[in-house]
């Protein structure tokens, strides 16, 4: 999945304080893997995801990396 979205950025200088609107690109993608029988359950879920953002001091560039793993185990009754 990729995507655009509207944040608003507030940073401070010294003896400023500065304002902005920006858009920046992301990118997601996961894989699950699960077993579902008529009594238990479980999964294992893999995500990362991706920011490429512009911070307006002196012009940074900063992508961001975000992993995530979740386990999940459980029974019907």
């Amino acid at each position: 999945m990729t995507g655009k979205g509207l944040q608003l950025q507030s940073y401070r200088q010294i003896n400023e304080k500065h304002f902005r609107l920006n858009i920046p690109t992301y990118a997601s993608a996961g894989i699950q893997l699960g077993y579902n029988g008529d009594h238990f359950f479980t999964n294992l879920i893999y995500q990362t995801q991706t920011e490429f953002n512009t911070i307006p001091i002196k012009e940074s560039r900063i992508r961001l990396f975000q992993n995530r793993y979740e386990v999940g185990v459980g029974t019907r009754f």
